[in-house]
């Protein structure tokens, strides 16, 4: 019998989740003080044995597995998973990951079913952040299905439609529900198709895998076969250098989000792990969590043991997002705590729960009235469904933040039952918050009434512009200080920005001021074509397509420096000084009529001081950064000893698809071989041996050679490198005699008799075993020459039985050293008996 318990105020015959800690159980109801309110409902299963198909028995009720969706007291089916995270970082179904840089929008993965209702299309935009701008985010993600249009922004806002909701959303014809879980915003649908967004720049996308054959998108497929590295046309580029980029470029759809760039480009990323930042990398507060060889000092040791070539993935991934903000404390720190996050989500999908947060480390931060946990519910408690009936969910709990017992979800906070909205036509609307109906007649309010929320219609009257429909422009919804203008939403005059989501002030760029010779683009100040700085305070105009350095000018098209200073005005312009009758360079000084650098600085004191880099001096093509020698743009190595021109390694040339690291060549993430010849691809995450092919994502040996595809293949006649004899084959590389023979397996095989072996000196003769001619005794035993007996002569009138000797009748004796006949034994015993007569 399970009791379960309120986390709220105390209600008879209502039915609450089930709790199995410990809490105060009484007989006495709800009458008692701190006692807690129960009924005697029956637990649905006691163990995984009353579950479905790859379903288990939880707390009373039974849950899918991780990774698989379904009625979990029937059949749970596996689910195909793709996510976008990171920099970004693809992962497609059949878990193949690539990496490409693109500011475009792009088809995540498309489904088109010509025989119902579930044809669906999910689209991501990304965009710039920060300083790098060869680095791209995921911004929204665009899902297209049941002809209707659901946004996911930041911050996990959504619109449907082009009309802003608010969560929890329930569309009870079009069977959609969007909720807050844990760290996600969760959309579910009624064909299995679901989408989770934690409002930054992670997306994970899942489908039954009965759609798998027939996807299409970045994500790939999900046919269990290695053909996924495909372009839109299914040209397969997966043997191409720029694959990714190819893959990225043919997905490009029109971006119709209203945050277009000025120019959509994808690229390949270029490796921004130059000289020390990679030792750097692999410490444990950075991405060394996710090293291999950190393993045993690693939270995330058991997943990695059994997963090493997911780890080897994460930590590519981990390691180019921490160098391209390695100087960006805040942005490294987060991007950190965001790919050991994505590591725990994929162990956990493989039934491996990591515990890795600390409270100095990656600590999530709740919002009021929420607690972090590691196994926040699938389907929590909303204001439209307050007591989620746990054994009606088909979601597995995940890691976040989730309400306070007595709390539900109610947009993005978390109130006490109530505190709940109001539901109306338009759906789910706060307390405190308001919605117009789509012809514009009405204003919907929900207040606090009473104790509970209460709906309020206001009759409001809009004029609209002669080219707009009521509330929305040609299908969207303009933003405040915004109107309709030609079917587009245009800001009001003073105003700029994206119409559709925020116009603000002339000179304001997301709250903040740009620089005179600044614009305002995607909410960040940008330069002015022509010139060049930060938008927010400098923008210097440029000399012939050229920034002159400070104490410069610009002299029709060249940069020259300032009267007083010298050098060549684009790098330098430092001030002039004299010592006995020469320039001394800066940072030096004159000492006795001689140019000197000054402490803290090299070289040649005439020419040129460098200034040391924490006290070590910078090789050749390498630049000093927050006290680390750096490779300069378009060299690597380490900063310290050499610096090379990419596309070199320690002298020589990478194969396609490898990269350099520390002065070797090295197969990029998914691939294997000699990184100075050819890097293969890996199959299904496997490396094939030498004389193996990939055959649909399976290792083979090829023709005319057998054994493990994964260790060793040799050709047919050969078994670990020795012939095998005559009806001997090769297991395991070891010769084996065939069914119906026996023996070595390198020598003979001699067939059995019977069905059983015949000694060494013996044959089989009408399916018995006889010994050789010249030999006696038992043919499946031992045969032995005539002449001997166990090894042994016999003496004398003796014979051999059973390998034991023993006289003939008639005689008697030891058998090995006499045999006497029996008439002379008894004249013997008379003569001694007669002789002690005698006596």
């Amino acid at each position: 019998m399970m009791r379960e318990y309120s986390h709220n105020l105390c209600e008879k015959d209502v039915t609450f989740g089930a709790d199995n800690r410990g809490r105060l159980w009484t007989d006495g109801g709800c009458d008692g003080r701190f006692q807690v309110c129960y009924t005697t409902r029956k637990a649905v299963c006691f163990d995984d044995s009353e579950c479905g198909t790859n379903a288990e028995c939880s707390e009373g009720n039974c849950r899918c597995m991780k990774g698989y969706f379904g009625n979990p007291y029937h059949l749970c089916e596996d689910l195909c998973t793709c996510s976008a995270y990171g920099d970004p970082h693809y992962r497609q179904f059949e878990k193949k990951y690539f990496t490409f840089n693109g500011f475009c929008k792009y088809t995540m993965t498309k489904f088109h079913d010509p025989h119902g209702n579930c044809s669906f299309n999910i689209e991501v935009k990304n965009e710039q952040r920060g300083s790098r701008r060869r680095v791209s985010y995921t911004r929204l993600i665009d899902v297209y299905m049941y002809g209707m249009k659901i946004q996911l922004h930041k911050k996990k806002k959504v619109y449907i439609n082009g009309l802003l909701q608010y969560m929890p959303v329930k569309l009870v014809h079009q069977n959609v529900t969007i909720y807050n879980t844990g760290e996600y915003g969760r959309l579910v649908t009624g064909c299995g198709v679901s989408v989770l967004w934690n409002g930054k720049s992670e997306a994970i996308v899942m489908v039954p895998r009965k759609y798998g054959a027939n996807l299409t998108g970045l994500c790939g497929n999900c046919n269990g076969k290695d053909d996924d590295l495909v372009t839109r046309d299914g040209t397969d580029v997966s043997g191409k250098r720029n694959y990714e980029v190819l893959i990225g470029e043919s997905f490009e759809v029109k971006d119709d989000t209203g945050f277009q760039t000025e120019k959509c480009e994808t690229k390949a990323m270029d490796d921004p792990c130059t000289g020390i930042l990679d030792q750097y990398v692999e410490k444990m507060e950075y991405c060394g969590m996710l090293h291999i060889k950190n393993q045993a000092h690693s939270p995330f040791r058991d997943c990695i043991e059994d997963h090493q070539d997911l780890a080897e993935t994460l930590y590519a991934s981990c390691r180019y997002d921490v160098c391209a903000y390695y100087h960006d404390v805040q942005r490294r720190n987060k991007i950190v705590c965001e790919s050991l996050n994505s590591l725990a989500a994929e162990c956990e999908s493989r039934g491996v729960i990591v515990k890795w947060r600390r409270e100095n480390f990656c600590p999530m931060a709740c919002p009021s009235n929420m607690k972090y946990s590691s196994g926040v519910g699938g389907c929590p408690a909303t204001c439209l469904d307050p007591y989620p009936d746990p054994a009606k969910c088909l979601f597995p709990p995940s890691e976040g933040c989730q309400c306070l017992p007595g709390f539900v979800s109610s947009g993005d906070n978390c109130v006490p039952v109530d505190d709940c909205g109001c539901e109306s036509k338009m759906g789910y609307i706060p307390v405190g918050k308001s919605m117009m109906t789509l012809d514009c007649s009405s204003l919907l309010i929900c207040n606090y009434n009473n104790g509970t929320g209460s709906l309020i219609t206001t009759p409001i009257k809009l004029h609209c512009h002669q080219y707009a429909s009521c509330a929305l422009c040609n299908g969207k919804k303009c933003s405040d200080f915004a109107h309709c203008e030609d079917n587009r939403c245009v800001c009001d005059h003073g105003y700029h920005g994206n119409a559709y989501i925020e116009c603000e002030v002339a000179g304001i760029c997301y709250g903040k001021k740009c620089h005179r010779n600044a614009v305002c683009v995607n909410y960040n100040c940008v330069c002015k074509p022509g010139f060049i700085g930060d938008g927010y305070h400098s923008c210097q105009k440029l000399c012939n397509g050229h920034s002159c350095v400070k104490y410069a000018f610009c002299d029709g098209h060249e940069c020259k420096c300032r009267n007083g200073f010298h050098g060549d005005g684009y790098s330098k312009c430092d001030k002039i000084q004299t010592c006995g009758g020469r320039l001394c360079a800066k940072q030096a000084h004159c000492i006795n009529d001689q140019c000197m650098c000054k402490s803290g600085y090299y070289g040649q004191g005439a020419t040129e001081c460098t200034e040391l880099c924490g006290g070590k001096r910078c090789v050749g093509n390498a630049v000093c950064i927050h006290g680390s020698c750096l490779c300069k743009e378009g060299y690597h190595g380490n900063g310290y000893f050499n610096c090379e021109i990419d596309g070199q390694c320690n002298g020589h040339s990478c194969a396609a698809n490898a990269y350099c690291r520390n002065g070797k060549c090295q197969c990029r993430p998914g691939y294997y071989g000699d990184p100075y010849i050819v890097c293969r691809p890996l199959c299904n995450g496997k490396k094939c041996t030498k004389n193996a092919i990939c055959d649909q994502g399976k290792c083979t040996c090829k023709y005319g050679y057998h054994g493990n595809p994964l260790v060793k293949c040799e050709t047919v006649d050969v078994c670990n490198g020795k012939h095998c004899a005559p009806k001997a084959i090769c297991m395991n590389y070891q010769c084996t005699c065939k069914p119906g023979y026996f023996g070595d397996g390198y020598v003979k095989c001699d067939s059995l008799c019977n069905g059983r072996k015949c000694e060494e000196n013996a044959y089989c003769f009408k399916d018995t075993c006889q010994c050789n001619d010249g030999f006696h005794g038992n043919g499946y035993i031992k045969c032995e020459t005539k002449d001997l007996c166990g090894g042994k002569q016999c003496a004398p009138n003796a014979k051999c039985i059973n390998y034991h000797c023993v006289c003939k009748d008639g005689y008697v004796g030891s058998g090995y050293i006499e045999c006497e006949g029996l008439y002379a034994v008894l004249f013997h015993l008379h003569k001694l008996e007669m002789l002690i007569n005698e006596k």
